[in-house]
């Protein structure tokens, strides 16, 4: 194992987290159990290896997804000037990509939703369940 990923280990561990067994440096995201149970990946992290490496690891189960390790291979006052502003353009050229895919995701999905809707068939019958429910009767469709 190189000596990034091992880091990278030690930093996920420190903050608590179970780190997983498997780390990848490709930069994209993965998901992995923090508590033992492999059917429950609440963990993520990922790892960036160009320039210089790092990556950030979370779990929904802390801090609600949010970040809670933030590794670098150097850290700011070890780099030089150039290093450091060339790391900082990379990683928010990397948060600009990041932010364009989940857009498009998220458009997708709005639009998916979109076309079930209106093919579905509206709802216009009461359930007898429903008859002795005593919230008023919304339209729906289903």
């Amino acid at each position: 194992m190189s000596n990034t990923l091992e880091q990278f280990r030690q930093a996920i561990e420190a903050t608590g987290l179970q780190a997983p067994d498997v780390i990848y440096d490709d930069g994209a995201i993965h998901r992995f159990s923090t508590n033992g149970k492999p059917t429950q990946k609440n963990g993520w992290y990922f790892l960036h290896k160009d320039g210089t490496p790092w990556g950030q690891a979370g779990s929904w189960d802390v801090n609600s997804g949010d970040p809670i390790c933030h590794w670098c291979a150097k850290i700011d006052s070890a780099m030089t000037d150039a290093e450091r502003d060339a790391h900082r353009q990379r990683i928010a050229a990397m948060k600009a990509l990041r932010e364009t895919e989940v857009a498009e995701k998220h458009e997708a999905a709005a639009l998916d939703a979109a076309r079930r809707f209106k093919g579905a068939t509206p709802c216009t019958r009461r359930l007898p369940d429903r008859q002795r429910c005593s919230r008023p009767w919304r339209e729906g469709r289903v």
